[in-house]
């Protein structure tokens, strides 16, 4: 998703919950546990404040990913010397 459409949705949301029109859970008759959406909105706030550099995650929490080279890998597999 991109930023911008990223960051609307995350404050959009955060607004309507926040002004009472969008319940924690969409079946009227159920409401999330008052501690436990606290929770979830602190781990929202959190991610925004993560991506917009305001604090930094924990080690441990922060995964990556080698990207392999396609175009080497491509040259092996045409050459046959995978």
């Amino acid at each position: 998703m991109y930023p911008k459409m990223r960051d609307a949705l995350i404050n959009a949301t955060l607004t309507n919950v926040a002004c009472g029109r969008l319940s924690p859970l969409h079946n009227e008759d159920k409401f999330m546990d008052d501690k436990l959406f606290s929770e979830l909105l602190d781990g929202v706030n959190e991610m925004v404040a993560i991506e917009k550099g305001e604090i930094q995650p924990s080690p441990d929490r922060v995964y990556s990913h080698d990207i392999p080279d396609v175009k080497e890998r491509s040259i092996k597999v045409r050459s046959g010397s995978d």
